[in-house]
């Protein structure tokens, strides 16, 4: 476990939060993925869908300078 996940519920829509507690930025040289679980539970614990996914992080900014990902000028 790298993170820990909160929800917000309005309606019928749902907003997940993801907390990444040591962030590993995804770059050529060290392609770093995270897995991914989330689990559809029903008030009183059990689970009635999963998914299971992959994906990574990046930092793109566009300053003066121009644009860089991962703090390095493109």
């Amino acid at each position: 476990e790298v993170g820990t996940v909160s929800s917000t519920f309005m309606g019928d829509k749902a907003a997940l939060h993801l907390k990444v507690d040591e962030i590993h930025l995804w770059n050529v040289l060290a392609p770093e993925l995270y897995d991914l679980k989330i689990e559809l539970c029903t008030a009183d614990g059990n689970v009635v869908d999963t998914v299971w996914s992959y994906f990574a992080m990046r930092d793109v900014s566009f300053n003066k300078k121009g644009l860089t990902i991962n703090g390095k000028p493109v």
